[in-house]
């Protein structure tokens, strides 16, 4: 024999009501409760009806005690192999992140596992030390930059804070390690000279890489970000692009905006397309299938050979710190910049335009202080 009452909130109708439950048999049962969530149920209409079936499910004896679920590894006193939990982890963030994202864990993680060659490696004894003695070993054996470097503690410090949160470890070692300075002239700033020069040929020659370009040197989009972009991402009205976050390499919208010189060269490239098409698709034009078209990088560099430039350092992400460099040069507006980047702090535009030389500290210097009213 069941026992059951029904505790309802007429007043409070955001309020979850409940169906609380004894089972009566000769020991003594606990108390028990199914709750009716607002979120679910939102009416009194909607409450009453899922009452009227709990109480039918408890009279019929459908309602039974859930088995508990079995527990993933996650004790604090049990000790994890690193192995293991490169393993476990990897398996369970496949289906949570993106391909590429769960690609850049992976390479990160197994050159980590590599590096200690100890099948028998526990993950609570990986210390700060051994983090930095694996980055370092990676910058000397693999000469990897010091952009990389940075990438692979990023990945290295999100992977063990999965780890503390699954009570793997207690601290993550990689907290407090500095990244080096990155250096961004490998993607070298074209002149004003050179960057007219070539922007003209293309507009001319090549329809479709004058738009990508003038997407990385106008709007500051990054190559990947472009790869994505469909055509209703396009606000022609506003001369607006939206970046939504799922686009963003950062994970961050972004909305950077466009002049009507690009405007012109958008729609006459558009010209014929579907809201869904890409905006770069094979055979030098936009469609519905999404390409990662390796030609474009080949077509930029012959376009700088023949102007005799040197592709080896100027690169399609260089029109980015060209766009910003100019964009700082005609307004002095670092707020803009940091818009049009989508950075989240000013703080992170200044930084930028230093390591791009075009911000000093002498120049702030010779702006003159004004009389100050008292």
């Amino acid at each position: 024999m069941i026992k059951y009452r029904v505790q309802r909130f007429l007043k409070e109708c955001e309020k979850r009501w409940y169906v609380e439950y004894w089972i009566t048999t000769e020991v003594k049962s606990p108390r028990k409760r199914i709750y009716i969530s607002h979120k679910k149920f939102p009416t009194l209409k909607e409450k009453e009806r899922q009452v009227k079936k709990v109480i039918q499910d408890l009279e019929s004896g459908e309602i039974i005690e859930k088995p508990k679920r079995k527990r993933l590894r996650n004790k604090k006193d049990e000790l994890v192999r690193l192995s293991t939990a490169i393993s476990d982890s990897l398996n369970i963030i496949e289906r949570e992140v993106a391909k590429n994202t769960h690609a850049a864990y992976k390479k990160s993680l197994k050159k980590l596992e590599y590096y200690f060659d100890d099948p028998d490696c526990y993950l609570h004894d990986v210390s700060a030390s051994d983090i930095i003695n694996f980055l370092d070993y990676l910058t000397v054996e693999e000469r990897i930059s010091n952009s990389t470097r940075n990438s692979y503690l990023k990945w290295l410090k999100a992977m063990f804070e999965r780890f503390k949160a699954r009570g793997w470890i207690s601290t993550n070692p990689c907290i407090g390690i500095k990244g080096f300075r990155e250096d961004i002239q490998m993607h070298k700033a074209f002149c004003n000279e050179n960057a007219q020069m070539i922007l003209s040929y293309l507009k001319g020659e090549d329809l479709q890489l004058f738009v990508f370009v003038m997407l990385v040197y106008q709007c500051f989009l990054r190559p990947s970000e472009i790869y994505k972009l469909q055509v209703k991402d396009i606000l022609f009205d506003l001369k607006k692009i939206i970046i939504s976050k799922n686009v963003a390499k950062t994970k961050v919208a972004k909305y950077p905006r466009f002049n009507d010189s690009l405007k012109a060269a958008l729609q006459k490239y558009l010209e014929g397309a579907k809201n869904d098409d890409f905006i770069i698709s094979q055979r030098r034009t936009f469609g519905a299938t999404q390409t990662t078209n390796y030609s474009i990088g080949d077509r930029h560099r012959k376009v700088l050979k023949r102007f005799g430039l040197d592709h080896a350092n100027h690169t399609l992400y260089g029109w980015k710190h060209t766009g910003n460099i100019e964009l700082y040069r005609l307004t002095k507006d670092i707020k803009f910049i940091q818009a049009q980047n989508g950075h989240s702090s000013v703080n992170m535009t200044d930084r930028y335009l230093r390591d791009l030389g075009v911000i000093m500290d002498d120049e702030i210097s010779l702006v003159p202080l004004p009389d100050f009213k008292f």
